[in-house]
């Protein structure tokens, strides 16, 4: 019985080397664990801070889309302006042609007046003076 009783406890002292052999190989992959732990926490941080940039460049595409509209509402904007102008073009011509053709007349009548008037003086002028010889 004695024998047996230390094949049991050697038996028994083996499995206490196993179990701390065990206890180890549990407190590193504690350790690992604990690692990988780590890196996944700081993985989950550099997303949170990569989705704050995600959104801060949504906003600003969708603000640059907002300002693209505007741009191209400007630019439908003066478009039609300009294809009003160029309908007004060819009246606008016209008019600038009867004015100067007006302006022409005008002047040849104030250069004729002008003419005229100073023929008129002439002749106030003679006859005054042939009042005054008299």
């Amino acid at each position: 019985m004695e024998e047996l009783l230390k094949e049991i406890l050697s038996k028994l002292e083996i499995l206490d080397e196993k179990v701390i052999k065990l206890d180890c190989k549990v407190e590193s992959f504690d350790g690992q664990i604990q690692n990988l732990t780590n890196k996944i926490i700081k993985v989950d941080e550099k997303i949170l801070k990569l989705d704050a940039r995600v959104s801060n460049l949504e906003t600003k595409v969708a603000s640059l889309d907002d300002r693209e509209l505007n741009i191209e509402f400007g630019q439908k904007r003066i478009e039609k302006k300009f294809d009003s102008l160029s309908g007004q073009l060819p009246d606008l011509r016209e008019f600038k042609r009867s004015t100067y053709d007006s302006l022409t007349i005008i002047k040849k009548e104030v250069t004729f007046i002008k003419h005229k008037l100073h023929q008129n003086e002439e002749d106030i002028f003679d006859i005054k003076n042939s009042l005054k010889s008299k």
